[in-house]
């Protein structure tokens, strides 16, 4: 048998990631996704008050329409400029 190599480790492929995905402008890729977004809400059949985490949630095309239905949403995301273009786009009235 031979030897094995290992690969890199999580911090490793983290930190490529993230240079990866802050290394453009991912709004102009994930805006045009905002119905699939809206479909995937419709398809969990999210209520009022259901609790979302929005994991990856990039310009936060999801998060928002979660927040439309009235749920409690957190988005996170690896590349914090794509949480800061999330926070920047305009809310549904049912955010404070």
């Amino acid at each position: 048998m031979g030897a094995r190599t290992q690969g890199p480790g999580m911090g490793a492929i983290k930190e490529r990631m993230q240079k990866i995905w802050t290394s453009g402008d991912y709004a102009k890729i994930g805006n045009p996704l905002v119905i699939m977004g809206e479909r995937f809400c419709e398809a969990v059949d999210l209520r009022a008050g259901d609790r979302v985490l929005d994991v990856a949630t990039g310009s936060g095309n999801t998060a928002l329409s979660a927040a439309r239905r009235f749920c409690a949403v957190t988005g996170m995301d690896l590349a914090p400029e794509s949480v800061e273009q999330a926070r920047e786009r305009p809310r549904p009235r049912a955010w404070t």
